[in-house]
């Protein structure tokens, strides 16, 4: 009885040790997958980029995303940015344009009202003179440009002064 008693707890260990053993097995074969597919996907974005396709993330506003997921300028919304950037460049207040983009029920690519944090990032993101960005990977003319280098510039200028905006 006792030999019994001895061979199924040695038989019970035996079935936790190979429980263990094949969850251990099941862990590392997870994390080897996420690795792989991590790496792939990391592939996969690099590749896009390269190619100035769209990676995902919010569209700007003033462009659209074609069937190749290229970025194309969206022409109703285009007119609406080189005014922004007009605007802006001639000294108009950014309370000004939020009002006027107020008025106009014009929303950023969220569906929100814009903000001084949102139109500010609108008026400095270089896609609008067609620099494509992901990651670190920069591409010159990737994409349509939507205003030319001088205007932005301008912008920037007064971007960069506290007092004018």
């Amino acid at each position: 009885m006792n030999q019994r008693m001895n061979a199924r707890t040695a038989d019970c260990q035996q079935d936790q040790l190979s429980e263990a053993l094949v969850e251990q097995i099941g862990k590392a074969m997870l994390e080897h997958y996420k690795m792989e597919l991590s790496k792939k996907v990391t592939h996969t974005k690099k590749q896009k980029a390269l190619a100035c396709r769209f990676n995902g993330g919010s569209v700007p506003y003033g462009y659209q995303i074609d069937d190749e997921k290229h970025y194309q300028i969206n022409p109703d919304q285009t007119s609406v940015v080189q005014d922004l950037f007009r605007r802006f460049a001639a000294g108009v207040p950014m309370t000004e344009l939020l009002r006027g983009l107020e008025t106009k029920g014009v929303r950023n690519a969220k569906g929100n009202c814009y903000t001084r944090k949102t139109l500010t990032k609108l008026l400095s993101n270089r896609i609008y003179i067609g620099e494509y960005r992901y990651t670190d990977i920069v591409i010159p003319d990737g994409v349509p440009a939507i205003v030319d280098k001088e205007l932005f510039d301008a912008v920037a200028a007064r971007l960069a002064n506290p007092n004018c905006r």
